[in-house]
């Protein structure tokens, strides 16, 4: 009896110590072709978790008089401030939320956005950069203007002070060609002869005629990508399949990220009710040129410390944030019913920043992140 119970005794061990490693165990790492694959399971190691909030900073910048920005986006940078921007104007805000004034307005002189078209800011080497279509604007940390840089396309990414990331079209005959590559501000030479991250035809558009059609982010088939400046790791895959590839600067794999994941299949009713959504009263909207199946995934977000978030599609107008680690190891998912604000977040060292309504207005808001300190700074 004493040594079937030792055997019990021992069995219910190496059965606990299964558990403990049963996750981690069903990450498996191979080489295909002389390429690192890291195959996650479908559920994520540590579970899927709802995140802590704490509210630190909120900003409704209509509160002064020289603000007339419509929808806004925002940057924030080193010092704690944070800058609020459209298309046409620019606003700075301290860490206490109070207005420090505007950095450029609309127009044609220097440090001015002209046609309305500017597209997003950043904080880099200790300087405000506004990027527009073929166009840098420099301002220092107070926001006075420093200089203008003349580009051969759009800066999506800053990859250092010296590169950034771009996606370039060419076409042959009716065959586009899309293309994410890395640039130089001061390049003589072509941007295709530069490290190409990924590559694809025909995308970006759901045509509705020979020379007509639309896109959108849900189920519009086209290429995604970022970049982490503190590791100098490039983030690239197909929207339509659940595969990130991990690049250096150079272009070469470091690894790719896989997950199981079934697309959502779309009946000619979820296909009106997105058209509904996304092309209201729009009469020549075409049912039949909509996919059949949504995306395997929407966007991909830097992280602090080397993680990054996946919007894992999983249904109409629905995401789930499925969490990577350094090791493209699928830690977390993260369910935003209990987070909506992650449809508009940057993530930072403390958290998110996000952008909520009060009312008919959006406001500005920080949240600190408390349960995921592995990820973020929790005090």
């Amino acid at each position: 009896m004493m040594k079937l119970r030792r055997i019990f005794v021992l069995a219910f061990c190496v059965f606990c110590m299964g558990c403990s490693q049963r996750s981690e165990d069903k990450v498996q790492v191979v080489m295909i072709d002389g390429i690192k694959h890291i195959q996650n399971p479908a559920e994520p190691i540590k579970g899927t978790i709802s995140l802590e909030l704490e509210k630190q900073l909120e900003i409704n910048p209509y509160e002064h008089e020289e603000v007339g920005m419509g929808g806004f986006k925002s940057a924030k940078i080193m010092n704690g401030d944070v800058i609020l921007y459209d298309r046409s104007e620019a606003h700075r805000f301290n860490k206490e939320g109070n207005y420090l004034g505007s950095i450029f307005e609309w127009g044609q002189g220097p440090g001015e956005i002209g046609n309305r078209n500017l597209v997003k800011v950043h904080y880099m080497d200790n300087q405000i950069w506004a990027k527009a279509p073929r166009k840098l604007l420099k301002f220092n940390g107070k926001g006075e203007f420093i200089e203008e840089i003349k580009l051969k396309n759009f800066a999506a990414i800053f990859i250092d002070t010296e590169h950034y990331i771009t996606s370039v079209r060419t076409w042959e005959k009716n065959v586009s060609l899309d293309q994410v590559v890395l640039t130089r501000f001061t390049e003589s030479m072509d941007p295709l002869e530069n490290p190409v991250y990924i590559e694809g035809s025909n995308l970006g558009l759901i045509k509705t005629g020979e020379h007509t059609g639309y896109g959108e982010q849900w189920g519009t088939p086209d290429l995604e990508y970022n970049a982490d400046i503190a590791t100098k790791r490039i983030y690239v895959g197909m929207k339509m399949v659940y595969k990130i590839q991990v690049k250096d600067i150079e272009g070469n794999i470091l690894y790719i990220m896989e997950k199981p994941h079934i697309r959502i299949k779309l009946s000619r009713k979820d296909k009106e009710k997105i058209l509904d959504w996304i092309r209201p009263n729009n009469l020549n909207r075409d049912v039949n040129a909509y996919p059949d199946e949504l995306l395997s995934f929407r966007n991909i977000e830097v992280l602090p410390r080397g993680y990054i978030a996946v919007f894992r599609i999983s249904g109409i107008r629905e995401f789930t944030v499925d969490i990577f680690d350094n090791e493209g190891r699928f830690v977390y998912a993260i369910d935003p019913s209990a987070n909506p604000m992650l449809d508009f977040a940057t993530f930072y060292s403390f958290g998110i920043a996000t952008i909520e309504y009060r009312g008919d207005f959006p406001v500005y808001v920080e949240y600190r992140v408390k349960n995921l300190p592995e990820i973020f700074d929790s005090k």
